[in-house]
């Protein structure tokens, strides 16, 4: 039976912002986009987190629970989304669909995600169904 990634809070923004400023410089030092999967690989993580993602792992996937802000005006899938479900123009989606030849946009993007705020409505008063993994 594969291990569960398990994080805490303060965890699992660390090693997000860790992971796509490594994206980031990676994409810029190669000229073309690299991937979350090439981050695993690169630092010899086995227990992957997850959607292939920290913040996900830890909250659940229940976006309102999301450590960060996501410029998003939707509840679900704020990375994916912005405006309305569907029309693919949330951060983490637009950095997914850059092309090889996007690879700066991709570098930008990845940028961008990496340094998203904290949500400060939570920093201290942690979701009851996240107290348990809360610090």
């Amino acid at each position: 039976m594969k291990q569960k990634y398990k994080s805490t809070r303060d965890h699992a923004i660390a090693e997000h912002r860790k992971m796509w400023r490594w994206i980031a410089d990676e994409t810029t030092k190669r000229q073309e986009p690299v991937t979350k999967e090439d981050y695993f690989v690169a630092i010899g993580l086995e227990v992957i987190p997850f959607c292939r993602c920290f913040l996900c792992d830890y909250c659940g996937v229940i976006c309102e629970n999301c450590p960060l802000v996501w410029d998003s005006n939707i509840s679900d899938f704020k990375c994916f989304d912005k405006d309305r479900k569907g029309d693919g123009k949330g951060l983490y989606e637009k950095w997914f669909k850059c092309t090889p030849d996007e690879w700066e946009q991709a570098a930008e993007l990845a940028r961008q995600i990496a340094e998203l705020p904290e949500r400060e409505e939570y920093r201290d008063n942690i979701p009851e169904n996240l107290q348990n993994s809360s610090r």
